[in-house]
């Protein structure tokens, strides 16, 4: 089935995550509905190009879009979806991205029925968006969230202006780090200064790619409240990678692809005497189901709930799913543009011991 034509003129003005974009990308038909990802109940089969399939490349043209299922039990990845849509001379250009994964998953501001999505399962003009997840040396989980997030904006960016998104060279959370350090100093450190000073110096002084080359910095660091699902859903279905963190227990090491995660709770760590342990990660999609809300995160270490495919061969790893209940902090925006602050823009800061503003901005739920 063809997708509808949309009248570029006609299509209302969209607030759009990356700023307005023009570029060769809109000279294809655009897709009435949204981006086809793994949606289940909420959408169903309405999305007029894609259904299920044997094939695992996804759409044969030169681009399109490619959604890889995530089998709610399973480990395994049997098939992915196909692209039925007969369009073959270009590729299939993608809606804008803030309703990227839009559409009937809305209405109005809310989000309605069961639903799931996830940036780590599509492909744009045969282009993955998060690139390879981090490899995190140390207790530097913070510097590799934030540095990942700084890569994905690029890598989302450079896919919606028709460029290689593999030309964005990889962050360096080692720059973050020795920033952090000299900024300390001697003092004592912990994970809620370095989630605050981390992004000061994102904002102020900015982060360098691993070959020195560029420097990248933020506009505004700003937070959502952890217990606001549908502004942090809303978020990430704009294609905006937000920064957050959970405790972690034992079993966090052997969870498997399509598995919760329940973080342990701070009082079970008292009872046991035990240290407590905070985790960061990059929070890439959100599901909810039977009215109960969980993420999925992209996380920085090593075959991280790795997925596989009916052969055995790794396709990916690094994508793990949380209970959002389980955050601990609220989590961070970055924006990317020149956006003007807001409410819960964090502070600027001279010395290093967090500003009771900026701890309330991070911690409390007021």
């Amino acid at each position: 089935m063809q997708p509808e034509r949309v009248d570029q003129s006609a299509r209302p003005n969209r607030e759009r995550a990356f700023g307005s974009v023009r570029s060769s990308l809109h000279r294809g038909p655009f897709l009435a509905f949204p981006s086809p990802v793994v949606l289940r109940d909420s959408i169903g089969g309405a999305a007029p190009c894609f259904r299920g399939g044997a094939g695992r490349r996804g759409c044969s043209s030169n681009g399109g879009v490619t959604v890889h299922p995530r089998p709610r039990d399973s480990a395994r990845v049997k098939a992915a979806l196909r692209c039925d849509c007969g369009i073959n001379d270009d590729a299939v250009v993608l809606p804008p991205v803030p309703i990227l994964f839009g559409g009937r998953l809305l209405a109005g501001n809310r989000f309605i029925g069961d639903l799931e999505f996830c940036i780590g399962d599509v492909k744009i003009n045969n282009h993955e968006v998060l690139g390879r997840p981090m490899i995190q040396r140390g207790p530097n989980c913070v510097a590799n969230a934030y540095a990942k997030i700084m890569e994905i904006s690029k890598r989302m960016k450079a896919i919606i202006q028709d460029k290689d998104p593999s030309l964005v060279p990889e962050m360096c959370p080692d720059d973050l780090v020795q920033k952090y350090d000299e900024l300390i100093g001697n003092e004592e450190s912990n994970g809620i200064k370095k989630v605050v000073h981390m992004a000061q110096i994102l904002k102020e002084q900015g982060i360098r790619s691993q070959d020195g080359r560029v420097l990248y910095k933020v506009s505004d660091v700003s937070t959502i409240k952890r217990s606001d699902h549908e502004t942090i859903a809303t978020n990430l279905a704009k294609g905006i990678p937000l920064h957050a963190g959970f405790l972690i227990g034992q079993n966090i090491g052997r969870l498997k692809y399509c598995q919760t995660y329940k973080p342990p709770l701070r009082s079970r760590f008292i009872q046991k005497r035990r240290k407590v342990k905070g985790h960061a990660v990059v929070l890439i999609g959100a599901g909810r189901r039977n009215g109960r809300w969980y993420y999925f995160f992209l996380n920085s270490w090593r075959r991280f709930c790795v997925r596989s495919d009916s052969n055995g061969r790794m396709l990916r790893y690094g994508v793990g799913k949380l209970m959002a209940n389980g955050l601990y902090r609220n989590v961070i925006r970055l924006s990317r543009f020149k956006e003007p602050g807001n409410a819960r823009s964090l502070h600027h800061q001279n010395g290093t011991r967090i500003s009771a503003v900026n701890l309330r901005l991070l911690m409390s739920l007021d």
